[in-house]
């Protein structure tokens, strides 16, 4: 037997329910957690950030939990955030969180492994996977299943944020949180055995 990538998808939802570093749902989801500690914080990098308001603010671990901090745009409404792993992740899923429903961004392209991006190669190339983002996740901080099986050997994620659901002027986000796991630790056998369950 196996599971659809939709019953897949919702086993995933179902299991990552809740704001705490691990993906939470027993045995099955041990190997899924928050990547923060794999980040290279250092080089992490945002373009067009407020520098009153900058991408440490959404993701670095204990602020991005303060919703007085944010992440914002400064010059329109755009943003490009890269981050680089110190080692090749599985990129899992990510929660994006934000709390002003005209500010917050409607869609965020997302880039394995890109090199060199910037605003035009975001907005022309073709991304590893686009998602479309309703004012009500973004509120909640709802975490988002990727494609797995596109995001096997990642070294560095590029997230672009084009345009926001109100057509404000600036983009706003309060937290940023990437899952996932080191390059072999995750066993999918373990998501299918909790896909059959459900």
């Amino acid at each position: 037997f196996k599971p659809s990538q939709g019953a897949m998808a919702e086993a995933a939802a179902s299991l990552m329910k809740g704001g705490g570093s691990e993906v939470k749902g027993g045995e099955e989801s041990k190997d899924i957690t928050d990547l923060f500690g794999l980040i290279e914080t250092q080089t992490m990098e945002c373009l067009n950030q407020d520098n009153a308001h900058p991408v440490t603010h959404c993701l670095g671990q204990g602020v991005r939990d303060d919703d007085n901090v944010f992440l914002q745009s400064d010059c329109d409404e755009q943003l490009l955030i890269t981050i680089h792993f110190r080692q090749v992740v599985k990129l899992h899923s990510i929660r994006i969180k934000a709390l002003n429903a005209d500010a917050a961004p409607d869609t965020v392209k997302i880039f394995a492994n890109a090199i060199n991006i910037g605003f035009d190669s975001a907005e022309s190339d073709p991304c590893t996977q686009e998602l479309d983002l309703t004012p009500g996740a973004m509120a909640d901080g709802t975490v988002l299943p990727l494609r797995f099986v596109k995001f096997q050997r990642v070294n560095s994620v590029s997230l672009f944020f084009p345009s926001n659901h109100g057509s404000e002027d600036q983009t706003i986000i309060h937290k940023i949180q990437l899952f996932g796991a080191g390059g072999n630790s995750t066993n999918m056998g373990d998501w299918e055995k909790v896909a059959k369950k459900g």
